[in-house]
């Protein structure tokens, strides 16, 4: 599935109801892998769709997904459910979630109550390079 596919599927337009844009940056279907570039803010006003858009990709075999996180600039409790819920779906399946590139608002939010303990998170603000091999993440 190229990018353009993704694009359709994931309705990226976004409006001021969303207040989020979902772009995919990097697709490599063949390793399930998703790179998944966030703006805006991941609240209660979007949590619903968000969980949606991410649902209809892990149904489509996406099983190891990175966001890149640089364009939030806040994340409530419902937008951490959403991502807890998301790790929970990726585990059943082998799969892996990374939060990359926090700022450093939302990083103490999802430290606060020890949520970043449940996915891989890039502290240091550097692109992870990431490589799929038998199933595990290796982080460069």
């Amino acid at each position: 599935m190229d990018k353009m596919s993704l694009t359709l599927i994931l309705d990226m337009v976004s409006n001021s109801i969303t207040d989020l844009y979902i772009i995919p940056i990097l697709v490599e279907s063949s390793k399930g892998l998703i790179k998944i570039e966030l703006t805006g803010a991941i609240n209660t006003n979007n949590n619903s769709f968000f969980q949606s858009k991410m649902d209809e990709l892990i149904d489509r075999g996406f099983k190891n997904f990175i966001f890149d996180m640089s364009k939030i600039n806040y994340v409530s409790a419902m937008g951490i459910g959403v991502f807890i819920h998301i790790y929970e779906r990726l585990s059943i399946g082998g799969g892996t979630l990374i939060l990359n590139k926090l700022q450093k608002n939302v990083l103490d939010v999802l430290d606060l109550p020890g949520f970043s303990e449940f996915f891989h998170v890039d502290i240091d603000n550097k692109s992870a390079e990431i490589i799929v091999e038998n199933n595990k993440w290796i982080v460069n």
